[in-house]
């Protein structure tokens, strides 16, 4: 009987181990992400990462994310209120956004969970909203591809410093 208190005690007594490493990690893993913010083409971009490389967006970046908001005026709306904007996290573009009329919040989201995320509540289906959500599941591709260089381009940035 002795020896199972024993081993139970070993037992919690790794498990108690284990549950300190794990928070220790994860709290110099939340420590080691850096945030800055630029603005492009008039839209806030909010950079969330760990590497120090992806804290800075190329100009090459720079353009797909301008041309990816020209191209949305040009085929969904001009009638959009970008807001909190763009959003990049390691793997993943994310762009937030409110149409006024119809008055629909959205969110695209390139890389990793990518689509397109609707927020409304009890809208009335009608011709305009049908017409603008078309126009937004178009979009939702060209996006998608658009922005999955940049993560791409993103990503070599820790390759590259991990062969270093």
């Amino acid at each position: 009987m002795n020896r199972n208190y024993n081993i139970g005690y070993d037992e919690t007594k790794k498990m108690l181990n284990a549950l300190r490493n794990f928070k220790v990690s994860k709290t110099k893993r939340l420590n080691e992400e850096k945030n800055d913010f630029t603005v492009i083409n008039n839209v806030e971009t909010n950079i969330n990462t760990s590497d120090d490389l992806d804290l800075k967006i190329s100009e090459e970046d720079k353009n797909v994310l301008s041309q990816t908001i020209d191209n949305f005026k040009t085929q969904v709306t001009q009638n959009v209120g970008f807001s909190p904007g763009f959003t990049i996290n390691d793997g993943q573009i994310r762009l937030d956004a409110k149409i006024a009329t119809p008055e629909l919040n959205f969110v695209l989201i390139a890389g990793e969970d990518s689509g397109l995320y609707i927020n409304t509540e009890m809208m009335k289906i009608e011709t305009d909203v049908i017409d603008i959500l078309g126009k937004l599941n178009t979009f939702k591709e060209s996006f998608i591809t658009s922005l999955n260089t940049v993560i791409d381009n993103r990503n070599n940035n820790i390759t590259n410093k991990e062969n270093i």
